[in-house]
C-alpha cells in the first residue's frame, strides 16, 4: 500500500490539478489525503471525482481556510474520521492520542508545524527552542518513532532570493513501535515541489521486490516524429494477418524508441530527478552561504583576485588589502 499526504494550500487552480496527476501517475497512491484544500460545498465533490478515486471523505474548508480530503479506490479496507480530535492545542491533540497506552499501531503524516531541532530549518533569524522541547517530549512520551525519509531535506519553502528564501521540515512521518515492526520495510520519499509550498509526504509501505518487465504500449507522442511513418513502412510485414503484422511492428518501434525517439518516459523521470538534485543542491548552497565567513575564505577570495584590476567602491584595489600589504599585513583580518 502507498499513501500520500500533502498540504496543497488550494484545490481549484490548474497547476493544482497538474501537480495532483503527476504525483498520483509517478506513486501511484492507494490512499491520498489532501491538507488546506480551502474548497467546501457542491464544488468539492465535483474536483474529487475528476481526480480519479472512487471513494472520498472530507472535512469542509471554513471559508477559505482548512478542509481535509481523504480518498481511495480499493474497498479491502475501512475509513473511520474521527472529529474528536480537531483542535488547535497540539499539546492537548498528544494527550487525547495516548498512543503509548494501548494496543493499536500508530501512523501519524502531516504537516506537523513543529521542528524537532535547529538544523530543520533555514533561513530564520531565531529558533523556537522551547516549542522544540515540547515536540520531542510530545514524541518521547507517546514513543513514536520519526520513519525518516529519502529525497530533499525541506519539506516547506517561501520566499526568493538568498535574503528572503525560507526552508523547514513541517511535514512528517511518525509512528508507534508496533506499526514499524508490522512494516519494517516501509519507507518514506519526498519528491520534487511541483505545486504549493509544501512537498507531498509519501509512505509506501510495499514489501521490495523486483518490478516485473512491462510489455509493448503505443505512444500517441510517436505520431508527429518525422521518422514515425518510414520506421512502421520499413518493418510492416506483409502477406500475414493484421494481427500478426502489430505484433511484429511492436518489437521494432520499442527499438526505434530507444535508439531514434528516445524513451519519454525515462527522460521524464531523468528530468525529474535532475529537478530534485537541483533542489538538494540549492538547500545545501542555502546552507553553505549561511555560515559565518573566516579570515581564511577572505584571503583564498582575495589571492584569487587580479590585484591591479580596477579598484571597488570604496576606491582599493585588490592589491591593498593582500597579504603583507595594507589593512591585511596589519592583522586588521
Amino acid at each position: 500500500m502507498i499513501v500520500t499526504t500533502w498540504n496543497c494550500r488550494g484545490s481549484i487552480s490548474s497547476k493544482f490539478s497538474q501537480a495532483f496527476f503527476q504525483y498520483k501517475k509517478l506513486y501511484k497512491s492507494d490512499i491520498f489525503y489532501l491538507l488546506e484544500t480551502k474548497v467546501s460545498g457542491d464544488n468539492t465533490n465535483q474536483i474529487c471525482r475528476k481526480l480519479g478515486y472512487d471513494n472520498w471523505i472530507r472535512v469542509e474548508a471554513v471559508g477559505y481556510n482548512g478542509g481535509i480530503w481523504i480518498m481511495w479506490t480499493k474497498n479491502f479496507f475501512r475509513l473511520q474520521l474521527s472529529t474528536d480530535w480537531f483542535t488547535e492545542n497540539v499539546m492537548a491533540l498528544w494527550e487525547d492520542l495516548n498512543v503509548s497506552s494501548n494496543e493499536r499501531r500508530w501512523l501519524i503524516v502531516g504537516d506537523f508545524n513543529s521542528l524537532l531541532t535547529a538544523e530543520e530549518q533555514c533561513g530564520y533569524n531565531s529558533f523556537n527552542a522551547a516549542g522544540s522541547r515540547d515536540f520531542q517530549n510530545s514524541l518521547s512520551t507517546s514513543e513514536l518513532v520519526d520513519l525518516g525519509y529519502e529525497g530533499t531535506t525541506f519539506t516547506w519553502c517561501r520566499g526568493r532570493g538568498y535574503n528572503n528564501l525560507k526552508m523547514a521540515r513541517l511535514d512528517r512521518a511518525l509512528c508507534s513501535t508496533n506499526w514499524r515492526m508490522a512494516f519494517s520495510e516501509a519507507k518514506v520519499i519526498r519528491p520534487v515541489r511541483l505545486h504549493s509550498d509544501h512537498i507531498p509526504v509519501i509512505i509506501d509501505m510495499r514489501p521490495h521486490k523486483s518490478t516485473p518487465k512491462l510489455g509493448f504500449r503505443f505512444q500517441l507522442a510517436w505520431i508527429p516524429h518525422k521518422g514515425f511513418s518510414d520506421e512502421v513502412k520499413h518493418n510492416w510485414q506483409k502477406g500475414v494477418s493484421i494481427i500478426e503484422a502489430a505484433k511484429g511492428i511492436g518489437g521494432s518501434l520499442s527499438e526505434w524508441n530507444r535508439n531514434v525517439f528516445g524513451n519519454i518516459f525515462a527522460e521524464k523521470k531523468r528530468l525529474l530527478k535532475r529537478l530534485k538534485g537541483v533542489h538538494r543542491l540549492s538547500c545545501e548552497k542555502v546552507l553553505e552561504l549561511d555560515r559565518s565567513f573566516t579570515a581564511e575564505d577572505i584571503f583564498k577570495a582575495l589571492s584569487n583576485m587580479a590585484p591591479n584590476k580596477a579598484s571597488g567602491p570604496d576606491g582599493f584595489q585588490a592589491v591593498f588589502l593582500s597579504e603583507d600589504v595594507g589593512y591585511s599585513g596589519a592583522g586588521c583580518i
